[in-house]
């Protein structure tokens, strides 16, 4: 027995330091790879030339590539396609642990000439992506966004249209946005948000950004100018004031809730210091919200929020601000705003309060005798979640003030917009201002 001791001691010593190394090995290998995903956190590449691209990106087709002479002082990769096939230049891959987002510039596109932006997701199991493309035809774009479905077990590819805004032949910038928490990506075409999309993508989960040619005809050509990258790891938003001058920006703050277009007809614009919302009914038979602005989450503390609006129109509608707040169960809503009583706009508060879903409509003087023409009207909400008072105001009078059924500890968003209320419902109004300040 002493002898089977004795080379049994030297065994275990030997199988524990080889299990050592091994872990080892793993965790090298685990840390060099995440090294090399991390590398590149947030970047600005010009397209200069084809050699210059390589060093930051790989290509595919690259025997379907027609580089083209540049003109004189344009700075710029000016190229088509040799046949339908496209080109793609990739992008080094990085894990966006919060958020990425990629904006591409470019110029020059003529009918026949397809651009697109997209993002590769590295999976476990299978590689995922989703590609926002515009498509020139007539001297118009068409924006149509092509994904692979979320289903593990299946790669078919959904296909559908999106609202693009007309254009001509100078500068155009094609922009996306990954909301990793949210499980959203949004993005935008010249400005123009376009409408999010589900995905389900880790923290963990290696994003490649991607830029895509097509042409189907020789004599259409494109000129690259500039890819810029960035990944944010903040958790949450910070505090913000939002007066909506660059709308470029929109979608990278906000996510863009749309309108379900079969019940809603539902229309908005940016620019000129504002995010405007038109919207009527189709097929409504209860209160609907038409499209919604909804900022990134922030810790349900002490808050004040708010929004200005510039209502045209009100009919059988109301506007909001809102805090709503996650929740396991169901989402918790605290709204803030006017709506139309009787052909009369006054101040309401709604949310739940004594553990019932309540509405509070204020007394007194209204806001405006008619839903047409409103004009300016301001609102505010604070909350203190010690306390879980709710207080919501109305051009500085005091709507409401209630302890809301808000769940504590728990993440909250700001959301602006406006519901409908009947089939005969009319909302058009201009968010000039919204602001978060905890």
């Amino acid at each position: 027995m002493s002898l089977l001791s004795s080379l049994r001691s030297p065994l275990a010593a030997i199988t524990a330091a080889l299990l050592a190394l091994g872990a080892a090995l793993v965790v090298a290998r685990a840390v060099s790879s995440m090294s090399r995903v991390d590398e590149v956190r947030a970047e600005h590449r010009d397209f200069v030339s084809e050699e210059d691209v390589s060093t930051w990106a790989t290509f595919e087709n690259r025997e379907q590539l027609a580089l083209l002479p540049r003109e004189p002082k344009e700075a710029g990769l000016r190229l088509g396609s040799k046949s339908d096939q496209r080109v793609v230049f990739q992008a080094k891959p990085r894990r966006a642990t919060r958020s990425l987002t990629a904006v591409l510039r470019f110029s020059g596109a003529t009918d026949g000439i397809e651009v697109g932006l997209g993002i590769r997701a590295k999976g476990a199991r299978r590689d995922e992506r989703t590609e926002t493309r515009a498509r020139f035809e007539g001297g118009k774009a068409l924006c149509v966004r092509e994904s692979d479905t979320n289903d593990r077990d299946t790669r078919s590819v959904a296909t559908r249209d999106l609202p693009c805004v007309t254009t001509d032949e100078g500068m155009h910038e094609l922009a996306l946005f990954v909301f990793v928490d949210e499980d959203t990506i949004t993005g935008s075409f010249d400005g123009e948000p376009l409408q999010p999309e589900l995905i389900h993508w880790s923290s963990a989960t290696p994003l490649a950004p991607f830029v895509t040619v097509r042409s189907k005809n020789p004599s259409a050509v494109v000129t690259l100018h500039s890819l810029d990258i960035g990944t944010s790891n903040e958790e949450y938003v910070a505090g913000f004031d939002e007066t909506f001058r660059e709308p470029q920006l929109l979608s990278a703050r906000w996510l863009i809730l749309a309108a379900d277009p079969w019940i809603i007809d539902s229309q908005v614009a940016t620019g000129k210091g504002a995010f405007e919302i038109k919207a009527a009914p189709r097929h409504l038979r209860s209160l609907q919200p038409a499209t919604t602005l909804r900022s990134r989450p922030f810790p349900l503390r002490k808050v004040e929020v708010g929004g200005d609006f510039d209502i045209a129109e009100l009919e059988e509608s109301a506007n909001f601000v809102r805090i709503v707040g996650d929740s396991y169960w169901q989402p918790r809503r605290f709204d803030v705003g006017v709506l139309d009583v009787d052909g009369v706009v006054r101040g309401y508060c709604a949310g739940a309060w004594d553990h019932a879903a309540q509405v509070d409509i204020a007394k007194g003087d209204p806001i405006a005798t008619t839903p047409h023409d409103v004009g300016k009207v301001s609102v505010r909400i604070g909350y203190d979640p010690k306390t879980k008072l709710g207080t919501g105001y109305v051009n500085g009078k005091l709507i409401c003030s209630h302890e809301i059924d808000l769940p504590p500890f728990v993440n909250a968003s700001l959301e602006l917009g406006g519901n409908l209320h009947s089939e005969k419902a009319r909302l058009h109004l201009r968010v000039t201002q919204a602001w978060f300040h905890p």
